[in-house]
C-alpha cells in the first residue's frame, strides 16, 4: 500500500511539474530552460572552418515540440515570410557556453539578450510548400544557428551555402554588391554555386557564420503540424 501511495504521489508531481512548464510561471529561471537542455550525446561535424553540424542537439526535443509547437505563432516578414514564437530565451548559459567552446570566442551576453527581442534569437518558426526563398547573409549577427525541429522532415528541405561566381565570395564583402534576393524578388540563382548543403534532419542544429551567402532549401506541407518547423538563434562575439 505505501509503494502504491508513493508511485501515486510521483506521478502527480510529474504531472504537475510539466503543468508549471506548460505556463512558463517558472519565468527566467533557471528550472524554466530545463526543457532546453542539450544532449551530452552530440555528434558534431565541422563541414567549414565556420560550419558546424550538430546532431542529437538537444536532450528532449520531443518534449520541446509538445510544449511549443501548439503556441499561437504570429507572422513575420523580414527577407522571408515565418510564422514564429518567441519563447524569449535570455541569460541561455549552457547553450552560450557550449557555443564559446565550439567556435572558440566569447559571446556577448548583453547582445545575446538584445536579439532575443529583435533578431529571431531562438525563436521558433515554420515555413510552407508556398514560402518562397531568399538567398541572403544576416548582416547584423556573427553567428547564426538553425535546429531543424520537424519529426517526419523532408530531407533535402534543409539550408545550402553558396559562393557567388562573379566574385568568388563565399562571405559577404560590404563594400561590394550581390545578387541577393528577398521573397517575392525575383531569384538569381544562375549567379551562385551552392557550395555545402545540410539537410533536414530531426533535432540536427547547423550553425555558422552568419555572413555566409546561405538559403534555406525551401519548405513543406500546408500547415504547422506539417511543415518545415524550425528554431533559429543568431548572435555575436565579442
Amino acid at each position: 500500500m505505501k509503494l502504491s501511495i508513493n508511485i501515486i504521489f510521483t506521478i502527480l508531481c510529474i504531472i504537475l511539474f510539466i503543468a508549471l512548464l506548460k505556463k512558463d510561471i517558472f519565468g527566467s529561471t533557471t528550472w524554466r530552460y530545463r526543457i532546453f537542455d542539450l544532449n551530452s550525446k552530440k555528434k558534431i561535424t565541422k563541414i567549414a572552418n565556420d560550419i558546424w553540424v550538430v546532431d542529437n542537439f538537444y536532450l528532449r526535443p520531443d518534449l520541446i515540440i509538445e510544449f511549443y509547437k501548439n503556441r499561437f505563432y504570429n507572422q513575420r516578414k523580414a527577407l522571408y515570410s515565418t510564422k514564429y514564437y518567441n519563447p524569449e530565451l535570455i541569460k541561455f548559459k549552457e547553450l552560450i557556453e557550449f557555443l564559446e567552446s565550439l567556435i572558440l570566442k566569447q559571446i556577448s551576453y548583453s547582445q545575446w539578450n538584445d536579439h532575443v527581442f529583435t533578431n529571431s534569437n531562438g525563436f521558433f518558426q515554420y515555413i510552407l510548400k508556398d514560402n518562397q526563398v531568399s538567398l541572403h547573409t544576416d548582416t547584423a549577427t556573427n553567428y547564426g544557428i538553425v535546429v531543424y525541429l520537424d519529426k517526419n522532415p523532408i530531407l533535402n528541405k534543409g539550408t545550402s551555402f553558396y559562393k557567388h561566381k562573379k566574385s568568388g565570395d563565399e562571405i559577404r564583402n560590404i563594400k561590394k554588391e550581390y545578387e541577393v534576393w528577398e521573397e517575392g524578388e525575383n531569384p538569381q540563382f544562375d549567379k551562385w554555386q551552392k557550395i555545402y548543403s545540410v539537410n533536414n534532419y530531426f533535432n540536427r542544429a547547423v550553425i555558422f557564420n552568419s555572413q555566409r551567402f546561405h538559403c534555406s532549401d525551401g519548405g513543406y506541407g500546408d500547415n504547422k503540424y506539417n511543415s518545415r518547423f524550425f528554431q533559429t538563434y543568431f548572435f555575436n562575439t565579442i
